[in-house]
């Protein structure tokens, strides 16, 4: 919408409450009526949101808990960690569901003493505002930094030139992972170019490593990205 008109949207509407996937920082910061959410099926939907006339803090990230709802950060060891933490979301809420139906087996990996463990990867900060980071197996350790490669892939969507990006982890002897991104463009783009373009939004640490430009993402029959094709990209 923003695309096809001159101006903004207008004043009179009040709120687009905006999830499903990753976030571009850059349409939050364009479009002051975007409200971030976060929540899945299983939670009757909604879990967390940024609240309407919230200041821009809360806007870049999922906000606090709705009222119905409660939030928690555990680490791989099933146990609740601080704010600014890493780790899986884990989610519970008075709409939520309590089992998969006749699947015994992902039941008890998901729901469990009433709460419902995500394979969602984040964590709240001081304020009690949930940062929402990717899918779990979204996320590397770069260098002993985690990098959500989703992250950098919304960025990389933000530039000139860019139609669509996807990145995947290649193995590294010094940093242990590393990015590796695959754009789709017809420009001409250098590492170096990518990196200083990217430098302003993302950190150092999860600048791409490696770059790769295709006319088309590579994807599968279902049209999500095929990540398999684009590891081999990188030989």
């Amino acid at each position: 919408m923003l695309a096809i008109r001159s101006d903004n949207l207008p004043e009179s509407v009040r709120a687009v409450i905006l999830g499903g996937g990753p976030i571009p920082m850059d349409l939050v910061e364009r479009c002051p009526q975007v409200l971030p959410t976060y929540g899945l099926t299983e939670a009757g939907s909604m879990v967390t949101c940024a609240r309407p006339k919230c200041d821009n803090v809360e806007r870049k990230t999922t906000g606090p808990a709705l009222a119905h709802a409660q939030v928690k950060i555990l680490n791989n060891d099933g146990i609740e960690v601080a704010n600014e933490q890493v780790g899986r979301i884990v989610v519970r809420s008075s709409g939520a569901a309590t089992e998969y139906f006749r699947n015994e087996k992902e039941t008890a990996l998901t729901f469990r003493e009433g709460w419902i463990h995500t394979e969602d990867a984040g964590f709240l900060d001081a304020r009690g505002y949930l940062h929402v980071l990717g899918r779990r197996d979204r996320i590397i350790v770069s260098g002993g930094e985690n990098v959500s490669l989703e992250e950098v892939e919304a960025a990389l969507r933000a530039l000139d030139n860019v139609r669509d990006s996807l990145c995947v982890r290649l193995e590294d002897l010094e940093w242990g992972h590393i990015v590796a991104a695959v754009i789709e463009t017809d420009a001409t783009y250098s590492l170096d170019d990518l990196r200083e373009s990217l430098r302003n939004n993302v950190a150092s640490h999860k600048l791409p490593k490696r770059i790769a430009t295709v006319a088309k993402l590579p994807t599968l029959a279902n049209g999500k990205p095929d990540y398999q094709a684009a590891v081999k990209l990188f030989g």
